[in-house]
């Protein structure tokens, strides 16, 4: 796949944080963080002994710059303090709210042309309805992908959700029962799922500014883990773009503007 997406994290975030004395100090006050080593439940990462296990354990970021853990807050607690954003503010990773600032004035924001915020409400159906499949068993059409056992306190797989969704690990999506469950709509439930797991993927590779995912996704673990999802449960299938977000953010554009 043609993956114009950021080699680091958050790249784009950080050349905007050299024009941004702000969000400079805001970082600063929201990013008191330590190094945790130690695999346990309050581990940032643990070690995994098979590439299948690294899979599983994936949407970690396993190098030690991101084994970090909060002091002074807890995931619960900045979950339960933050309230989800509006479109627009791309949040800094280890950010657990937009004070002092608004979601109008954060000073980095997906760009404000049509398509850009489209591609954005998109993308972020996608991953909400993605995260909601989670909670479905694969015997009811939902996820084939492993995400709910992670035992990770802060950097697990429900947060990573949110880095995608907002850009931060410091929030943590709610399961908003989007997607229809039931004996028989196995076929639906599979339907909806498969088509929210392929748009994420995709919205991976759009830039967050211009409305993809808020997150980074380039490592080989995270790749295995799409192709779970994608391949019913085969990590070893690659999987590949198929061009399913930015079609039907046009059709979008287009009805809204007649």
């Amino acid at each position: 796949s043609n993956q114009s997406m950021r080699s680091r994290p958050i790249p784009n975030t950080m050349a905007a944080l050299s024009h941004c004395v702000l969000v400079v100090a805001v970082f600063a006050v929201t990013a008191h963080a330590s190094s945790s080593s130690s695999c346990s439940e309050e581990s940032a990462a643990c070690v995994h002994e098979t590439p299948t296990d690294a899979a599983l354990g994936l949407l970690q970021h396993q190098s030690a710059a991101h084994r970090v853990q909060s002091h002074g807050q807890s995931a619960a607690a900045a979950s339960a303090s933050s309230k989800s954003p509006h479109q627009g503010p791309i949040m800094m990773p280890m950010q657990a709210g937009l004070e002092p600032f608004t979601a109008e004035t954060w000073p980095m924001q997906v760009n404000k042309d049509p398509m850009s915020l489209t591609t954005e409400k998109v993308c972020m159906q996608a991953f909400q309805t993605a995260y909601d499949c989670q909670f479905i068993p694969q015997e009811f059409g939902g996820a084939t992908c492993t995400c709910l056992d992670d035992v990770a306190i802060t950097w697990n797989c429900p947060t990573w959700y949110s880095t995608m969704l907002w850009g931060t690990w410091y929030m943590k999506p709610t399961n908003t029962k989007s997607v229809p469950m039931g004996f028989d709509k196995v076929n639906e439930t599979k339907a909806v799922c498969m088509k929210a797991f392929q748009q994420a993927f995709d919205c991976t590779d759009i830039d967050m500014y211009e409305g993809g995912a808020k997150g980074s996704c380039y490592a080989g673990y995270c790749q295995r883990w799409w192709n779970a999802c994608l391949s019913e449960g085969d990590f070893t299938k690659d999987v590949l773009h198929k061009d399913s977000v930015l079609p039907e953010v046009r059709e979008l554009v287009n009805k809204a503007s007649h």
